[in-house]
């Protein structure tokens, strides 16, 4: 069995014509995605992020981000790096690097799709990670540990 995205219906049309956030945030505070919850322009990496905060939670149990209320759970995504997947189960390295490119907070680290998303869980799951997604992982967690501010460790936040 695997996954299957049938539409977050938050991403801008692919020609760029309309979008159903109409500039706002319109979503689930623990699966949307930084750009998403700051209301700015989205695209299908978003969807990304979403689907990865899916599977995240489906692994480990809890959810990637979380807090108190809403509004708390929207400073986690935008502020902090969830706990690293395999600390809360027995699971391949590949699986965490894939996770940690999926929710990637700037879009431009994320997988370009979901299908390349697909891609890299099939490869994962078979011990094949391409080594281009596991040093792209590798990079984006040195700079952004698991489970550690992110505005911190990209020197925002410290004056």
């Amino acid at each position: 069995a695997g996954w299957k995205v049938l539409d977050f219906g938050v991403s801008s049309l692919a020609d760029g014509s309309g979008t159903l956030t109409q500039g706002g945030a319109v979503g689930t505070p623990a699966y949307m995605a930084p750009e998403q919850a700051m209301g700015r322009q989205v695209d299908r990496r978003a969807d990304v992020f979403s689907l990865g905060a899916v599977v995240y939670r489906a692994l480990t149990g809890r959810p990637a981000f979380s807090g108190a209320s809403s509004a708390a759970v929207v400073y986690s995504a935008l502020r902090y790096q969830p706990i690293r997947p395999s600390d809360s189960m027995n699971l391949d390295l590949s699986i965490d690097a894939v996770l940690a490119l999926a929710l990637a907070k700037e879009p431009a680290l994320r997988f370009d799709s979901v299908r390349a998303f697909a891609a890299a869980w099939r490869a994962a799951r078979h011990g094949a990670l391409p080594p281009e997604i596991a040093a792209a992982a590798a990079a984006l967690v040195t700079a952004h540990p698991w489970g550690t501010d992110y505005a911190l460790r990209s020197g925002e936040g410290t004056g």
